[in-house]
This record gives structure tokens, C-alpha cells and sequence, in this order.
């Protein structure tokens, strides 16, 4: 293997071109924006911009709590999701979890803020006391843990922990509306009469 080292200055003043050195070379040389802008770049640019980096299929149990409270607590169980909290006899209706788990694979966020381990406080982002918090499991045993700050809709953004990376970042806040679900948005709603 062959490697190579360059030295990535700053834009050019009409943002066309990155100033560019190679070692042992006194030539200053220009890479298109676009190109330079990827060297130039923070970590964002090499993580996944989705909120989970899992299919829909890979997830096995999902729960949501909210003011510390949980809303729903499903679990797949043969292909059928079933409920276990916090009415864990209730009959729910599946497509409307695959729904939700649907939508939630999809979503994006608009950037990677930084980490906590590198010294970003919690506080400072509304986290110290999470809204509410995502919980995902895979049936190959990972686990995602998610606290978000409560989304203000005159904010534009609102930002989020990932728990098992340290990591704050931000997300557009009308895609949040997630965080609001209700359980009984689930609940089988067909009632049996018996004679």
C-alpha cells in the first residue's frame, strides 16, 4: 500500500478552489470546492446522516418514554409485535409499528454536533433532563438509546444524545413529531361482542 500526505489549506476568496500542498514541494496548488471541501471536512461527512442505522426488518423491540414515563414498549414475537408496557395484554394492530419503525429508519439528521467525552455539556443542549427517550433492539442484540430535548416549534432544530456514542446532534424539529406518539394510536381498535 501506497499512501500519500497532502496539506489542505483554506478556500479561495470565491469559494471555487481549496489551496493545496504536497510535501517537499514549494507549489501551491488549487482542488475544486467540492473535493477540497471533503478533506477539509469534520466527521459528519463519514457518519450515516440517519437517525438509526438499521432496515426496519433488523428491529426487535422498540419503546418510547416520554417525562419518564413510557408510552409504548413493543416487541416483535414471530413477525407479530406485541405489546409488553404498559398494557402488555392489550391487542395491538402490527402494521401501525411497522409504520412507525418505517418512518423512523428514514429520517435524517442535519448534523453531528460533537461529543460529550470531548467536553460538550449535556445542559447546554436541553439533555441534562431528556423530553423523551428512543429505545431500539435488533435481533442481533444491539441496543440504541436516544434522549431528545423537548422539541420547541419556533426552534428550527432540536438535538438529540446517542447515548452509546456520547454524541449530540441536531434534527430538523418537524420531524420529531414521533416523540408525541400515544399509545392507544396502536390499539387494536375492533372490540369482540359476545352474545
Amino acid at each position: 500500500n501506497t499512501s500519500y500526505t497532502l496539506h489542505i489549506g483554506n478556500a479561495t476568496p470565491t469559494q471555487e478552489y481549496f489551496y493545496v500542498m504536497v510535501p517537499g514541494n514549494e507549489t501551491v496548488f488549487g482542488i475544486d470546492f467540492m473535493y477540497g471541501s471533503l478533506f477539509y471536512g469534520d466527521t459528519s461527512y463519514i457518519k450515516s446522516p440517519y437517525l438509526l442505522n438499521y432496515s426496519e426488518t433488523q428491529i426487535s423491540e422498540v419503546s418510547l418514554e416520554r417525562n419518564k414515563q413510557t408510552v409504548f414498549d413493543f416487541v416483535n414475537n414471530d413477525g407479530k409485535w406485541q405489546m409488553i408496557a404498559p398494557l402488555s395484554e392489550t391487542s395491538i394492530v402490527s402494521s401501525e409499528v411497522d409504520s412507525l419503525l418505517t418512518s423512523l429508519t428514514r429520517l435524517q439528521l442535519d448534523s453531528y454536533t460533537g461529543l460529550t467525552t470531548e467536553g460538550l455539556q449535556l445542559a447546554d443542549y436541553d439533555l441534562a433532563k431528556p423530553y423523551s427517550t428512543l429505545r431500539i433492539q435488533t435481533f442481533d442484540g444491539e441496543e440504541t438509546i436516544i434522549d431528545f430535548a423537548k422539541p420547541d416549534p419556533n426552534d428550527g432544530v432540536s438535538h438529540l444524545f446517542f447515548r452509546n456514542e456520547s454524541e449530540i446532534a441536531a434534527m430538523a424539529t418537524g420531524h420529531l413529531s414521533f416523540l408525541d406518539t400515544e399509545m392507544a394510536e396502536f390499539i387494536d381498535p375492533k372490540v369482540l361482542y359476545l352474545p
